[in-house]
């Protein structure tokens, strides 16, 4: 047998292997909810998972920044169309 097959056969067993175990490591909630648009909503569709920062990067915590209506303490930047022209 051939190095190239046996690399490709443990490939395969790796596979198979995540593949079984997953749905008892993952959390149910998330199998459940797997297709569920609503449940990933409140997810940022382009930020980095968690993951990440183990392979050598530091990249900060993903944070959702919820929108402040101006008033007391919060000021509207003026921009070019809201100045009146002189």
């Amino acid at each position: 047998m051939g190095w190239k097959l046996k690399l490709g056969e443990g490939i395969v067993a790796f596979y198979l292997f995540f593949a079984i175990i997953a749905p008892y490591v993952v959390n149910r909630e998330n199998v459940e909810n797997w297709y569920s648009i609503i449940y990933w909503t409140h997810n940022p569709r382009f930020a980095p998972p968690e993951w990440v920062n183990l392979f050598g990067r530091s990249l900060p915590v993903t944070e959702t920044i919820e929108a402040v209506k101006a008033g007391e303490g919060v000021y509207r930047m003026p921009t070019a169309s809201t100045i009146p022209p002189p």
